[in-house]
């Protein structure tokens, strides 16, 4: 009986050893053992990785796009116009020799000239406080200053001399040959309103037209053929969108009018008076400022009147050649903007060289400072364009080859 237990226990141990191998063998999960991680010794274990400290970059390292370099001669694109004031500048005209351009420094009451390399000096030594508007003979050689109590002088800056005009006289111009002038002569009664000739020193007076009251339906305007002296929008409506505007003749002429697509009527002539831009705004395009051209001489006034295709004022354009013109032309323009031309002020502007024989327009360039521009004046050999930044006030200048 003994050794049938001993048997017995025997096998059960067989059994059960037999089982362990078998388990070790075929059924127990391997581990493969991972090589050890090092951590760093300022890291912690878990979470996202510490920033380190970085060091400023350089335009062309790597990850980094290199600076872009803009060009200083207009290309068609935004170019860098240089700065040629160090103050707010008001009147600015292109000098005597057609290199650079005179202005009226409305910080020290002073005129200067000043070239294309920024080089300045003063037309004069004397002083002009407050000084609200300037007019300039063609010549560059004398301009008329208008001052806030209604004070008027013309200065010549040749002979240094100086002439008081009638406070009632408003809305100037020269003559061509800078011998004359034109102004509207404004009484109190409307009666005694009328637009007026004389010489530059104000003396020799003479009525051309009586104005009434329609003194601010016309613009004192003397073409460059000499012929006429202002244009009057006292026509009559053709229609809700079209105006007839008349053109004064500087000896009573009883010229053709002008029939124009809209109101606002801003004239512009060309370097012989023979041709005319002019700005209007209407509802077909939504009260925006918009550009026309049109013959304006003798019989042929009013012919092959053509929509130039820029909206802009003619304000903000120049002419450097009977056939050519350089217009500042908004990059947008909002509804309504054509009855209120200050509040595109601050709206950067594109430049467009325009060919009035053709037709074509071509895209200049634009300031790279975002520039809103007025007062524009072409270099006589054409190099360089001159203009009011209307932000800021300075005068500036952008290269056009």
């Amino acid at each position: 009986m003994n050794k049938k237990i001993l048997y017995t226990a025997i096998l059960l141990l067989v059994t059960i050893g037999l089982g362990i191998a078998i388990y070790f063998v075929f059924f127990r999960e391997r581990v493969i053992p991972l090589p050890p991680q090092e951590t760093p010794t300022n890291q912690a274990t878990t979470g996202l990785p510490e920033a380190k400290p970085g060091t400023p970059g350089t335009p062309g390292e790597a990850g980094k796009p290199p600076a872009v370099e803009l060009p200083t001669i207009a290309q068609g694109g935004p170019t860098t116009t240089k700065e040629l004031s160090p103050n707010v500048v008001r009147g600015t005209t292109l000098s005597r020799d057609g290199k650079g351009m005179n202005y009226y420094d409305m910080t020290d009451g002073k005129f200067y000239t000043v070239d294309a390399s920024g080089a300045k000096r003063a037309l004069t030594d004397k002083q002009f406080p407050n000084v609200s508007n300037i007019t300039w003979a063609q010549q560059s050689d004398k301009a008329i200053l208008e001052f806030p109590d209604g004070a008027n002088v013309v200065y010549d800056f040749e002979s240094k001399k100086q002439v008081t005009l009638p406070k009632h006289w408003e809305g100037f111009d020269f003559s061509p040959q800078g011998d004359q002038i034109a102004a509207k002569s404004i009484g109190l009664n409307e009666n005694n309103r009328w637009l007026v000739l004389a010489s530059a020193d104000g003396t020799r007076a003479e009525a051309v037209q009586a104005l009434g009251e329609n003194a601010d339906k016309v613009t004192v305007s003397w073409s460059p053929s000499d012929q006429v002296v202002g244009f009057s929008a006292t026509g009559k409506a053709q229609g809700f969108d079209t105006n007839e505007v008349y053109l004064i003749g500087k000896n009573q002429e009883n010229f053709k009018s002008l029939m124009v697509e809209g109101r606002g009527f801003q004239p512009l002539w060309n370097k012989d008076g023979k041709q005319l831009i002019y700005s209007v705004y209407n509802s077909q395009n939504n009260y925006k400022p918009s550009l026309w051209l049109v013959d304006a001489q003798g019989e042929d006034i009013g012919k092959n009147r053509t929509a130039i295709g820029l909206s802009t004022w003619a304000e903000k354009c120049t002419f450097t050649s009977e056939s050519v013109a350089y217009c500042a032309v908004p990059t947008s323009m909002p509804d309504g903007y054509g009855m209120q031309p200050e509040l595109a002020k601050d709206i950067p502007d594109n430049v467009y060289r325009v060919d009035i024989k053709t037709g074509a327009k071509s895209l200049i360039g634009a300031p790279a400072e975002g520039s809103s521009m007025s007062n524009l004046q072409v270099s006589a050999d054409g190099q360089n364009l001159f203009f009011t930044d209307n932000r800021t006030g300075l005068l500036r200048e952008m290269r056009l080859r």
